[in-house]
């Protein structure tokens, strides 16, 4: 990449710029460069930050950066936008979601990263980062677990229970063997138990059902973006009770 970077360090006005930044002077405008330029100028400037984000107008030019950069960096992820008119929709609104937690878990890992979003993406409502932090599960190799409290944990994070996994999103459990499709992975977990002792973690074959890998230990993630504790979950119950009950009187009153 050293290849890429040389003639921009000629560039008088590239190193005014990145004195700028190192110093806070900012913001800082770069005016007059073609879209090809674009990237290969925010490229020579991604050693002062670990995580950069590139905000731009619409989707389209957002898949079109992304494509761009990787050229220079392969550690870019696109955080999109929620598609309200299809985001309640099964297949869509879970693909939108897995491509989001997957950038919000790869900035939570604390690994250099390039985000590329749009003004929409930046604007959506979102939990504040620490509760997605917060509500990560960890499972290690021989390390005791109260099954009937994961699987309570699983539930509150979005998981489904249901009798084989089959996509994201899905966990299940046959005797002393869990299996669990996290959201922001490409294969399925099956954890063994020994009594209340994770024996054994394996990723397995969302197909066949067959173990493709050994692994020590696993994060799952929450899969979805919104999930509440139980003491919300009642106290919202409660407000809505009371709102009903202010209704029914208001229409008795009117008749």
């Amino acid at each position: 990449m050293e290849t890429l970077l040389a003639p921009l360090r000629e560039m008088e006005e590239y190193t005014q710029l990145r004195l700028a930044v190192d110093k806070g002077e900012t913001p800082v405008t770069v005016v007059g460069g073609m879209e090809a330029q674009k990237c290969h100028m925010i490229y020579g400037m991604e050693d002062l930050a670990d995580v950069r984000l590139i905000v731009t107008y619409n989707e389209i030019r957002a898949r079109e950066l992304l494509e761009d950069y990787r050229l220079y960096d392969k550690n870019v992820m696109y955080y999109p936008a929620k598609d309200f008119i299809f985001y309640s929709a099964d297949v869509h609104g879970q693909a939108i979601v897995k491509e989001r937690l997957k950038v919000i878990k790869r900035l939570l890992e604390k690994e250099p990263l390039t985000v590329v979003t749009t003004l929409d993406g930046g604007m959506d409502y979102c939990l504040p980062f620490e509760r997605y932090q917060e509500n990560r599960i960890h499972v290690a190799e021989e390390e005791i677990l109260d099954l009937e409290e994961f699987k309570k944990n699983l539930v509150a994070i979005g998981y489904e229970n249901t009798g084989q996994v089959q996509k994201e999103g899905e966990f299940s459990v046959r005797g002393g063997i869990v299996d669990v499709f996290p959201l922001t992975e490409e294969c399925p977990y099956r954890i063994e138990l020994w009594g209340d002792e994770v024996d054994g973690i394996r990723r397995i074959d969302v197909e066949s059902q067959r173990s493709v890998e050994n692994v020590s230990e696993i994060e799952i993630y929450p899969a979805t973006e919104i999930f509440l504790e139980e003491d919300r979950i009642l106290e919202g119950m409660h407000r809505m009770e009371e709102e009903m009950q202010t209704c029914v009187r208001r229409f008795e009153e009117e008749g």
